[in-house]
């Protein structure tokens, strides 16, 4: 049987995601490389539902699984806290979104993404840079690479030209002329 599609459908994308979290005591989970379990979702954004599908244990998969697992459960979208730019790109090959950076209450942290709040300061990690990472987002940059971008433009580095603060210093700490 063929599906039908109408005049109002064509072109649009699902509304429908499945959206995976690693949790660690009702939280994102504060590093996916080494999450103990992760959450699956549904999340409906044309009618603002999202049901929990499933739990699965991820204490026992190796870190160079963890991307095919996720693309094998059908993972559209992973939200997760700290995650290593490996792991990262190894999730984006697999045709999975990753949101990294993301803090919070599993329930809260679902309700912001549905919202578009995961902006939000309260969401963003603390201590990765100034003012947090605000939401850096892992994705495919129209050149085909994969590259980490943020809000405010940048790229994978801080907030200027330097070297940064080792490189413009002595062996003890002083600067160099």
């Amino acid at each position: 049987m063929d599906a039908v599609v109408t005049d109002d459908m064509a072109g649009q994308m699902p509304s429908v995601k499945v959206v995976a979290i690693p949790e660690f005591h009702g939280r994102v989970s504060p590093v996916f490389d080494t999450c103990g379990q992760v959450l699956f979702f549904t999340v409906d954004e044309r009618h603002r539902e999202t049901k929990r599908l499933r739990t699965e244990d991820w204490s026992s998969v190796p870190r160079f699984q963890r991307a095919q697992r996720l693309r094998q459960a059908g993972t559209d979208l992973l939200l997760c806290g700290g995650i290593s730019g490996w792991l990262a790109r190894q999730i984006l090959v697999q045709g999975v979104d990753v949101r990294a950076w993301v803090v919070g209450e599993i329930a809260e942290v679902l309700e912001a993404y549905q919202a578009g709040m995961l902006e939000d300061p309260v969401f963003n990690m603390p201590g990765c840079g100034r003012g947090g990472r605000q939401g850096w987002r892992w994705g495919q940059t129209g050149s085909g690479r994969m590259d980490r971008t943020s809000p405010r433009g940048g790229r994978m580095g801080g907030y200027g030209p330097g070297r940064g603060r080792r490189g413009r210093r002595g062996p003890r700490g002083g600067a160099l002329n």
